[in-house]
């Protein structure tokens, strides 16, 4: 019996994540040193091969040991603090932030000024420790109230004003679970100056639509990506939702032959920053195991 495999065409890097690669490979390419504010992208094997080009990974604390190099900010965004930095290490920056993220960090950084003239409160909905929110908070004045959950909104005031972000790369449907219940509770306190800004990429929105067609059209899933992604997990939990023969893999060495006893139809799909080379290696993976075993 013949195995079908289809990659999904709507999974891959985003733009932002595409930019801030070609400007590495551009650099690297061309035998210029260039070191990168942390991952340049949360996936193993992607770092791996710009780090077999020449690219350094360096953190934002490290970055008063070196002078006079490039440095390459990555599409999630950086702190204002890391620009004063490299400034004074005489750092030339290569600013790969997503426009996107650009975008946000300025509505942050706008309505924190507004809030703090209002004595109100920036709240941010996404995760702590993600490099981007490091980065938005920084842009707040280290000011914002970070929610990770619903379960957290009881720390907001809902007597004073409050300004709702989120983290691009968040869930949008959790995004307006938690925009409804600081809306009700600010009504409840009879507090009308409660705005939102939708501020989850729709490129990762979106891809949700999409997944779900492809998921259920499949006998088994196979979606790749690290571990470390924030929409890579989203999107994961979402396709195993519609499909439970879904598993998440990382590179092709996770591949097990007993996935595809009796399987007829494999969808591989993966997060935003998932290589399109890495999903082509798992399709020629299947086909060498299922092959072996005929």
């Amino acid at each position: 019996m013949s195995l079908t495999i289809n990659i999904d065409t709507d999974s891959g890097f985003c733009f932002g994540v595409t930019n801030a690669i070609n400007t590495a490979e551009r650099e690297l390419l061309a035998g210029k040193p260039l070191w990168c504010i942390g991952e340049i992208v949360h996936n193993e094997a992607e770092v791996d091969r710009l780090t077999s080009l020449g690219l350094q990974e360096i953190s934002t604390r490290d970055l008063n040991l070196i002078s006079h190099k490039k440095i390459l900010i990555r599409a999630h965004g950086e702190p204002p603090s890391t620009y004063i930095t490299a400034a004074s290490q005489h750092l030339k920056i290569i600013d790969a932030t997503c426009p996107i993220v650009l975008k946000l960090q300025q509505r942050v950084a706008a309505a924190t000024e507004k809030m703090r003239q209002e004595a109100g409160q920036v709240v941010i909905f996404g995760k702590r420790n993600h490099p981007e929110m490091k980065g938005l908070i920084g842009h707040a004045s280290h000011q914002a109230l970070i929610v990770e959950k619903a379960e957290e909104t009881g720390a907001i005031d809902f007597t004073k004003p409050v300004r709702l972000f989120s983290q691009t790369t968040m869930d949008s449907t959790e995004y307006g679970k938690i925009k409804k219940i600081i809306e009700e509770k600010c009504l409840a306190h009879n507090n009308l100056n409660f705005e939102t800004f939708d501020s989850v990429c729709k490129q990762v929105a979106g891809r949700k639509e999409s997944l779900s067609g492809f998921a259920a059209s499949h006998d088994l899933v196979l979606f790749v990506s690290g571990k470390n992604s924030s929409n890579g997990n989203i999107l994961f939990k979402h396709c195993r939702t519609i499909n439970p023969n879904t598993r998440l893999i990382e590179k092709p060495e996770d591949l097990q032959p007993e996935w595809f006893a009796g399987i007829q139809t494999v969808g591989i799909s993966g997060a935003t920053s998932t290589p399109g080379w890495l999903m082509d290696q798992v399709a020629a993976t299947i086909t060498k195991i299922t092959e072996q075993c005929t």
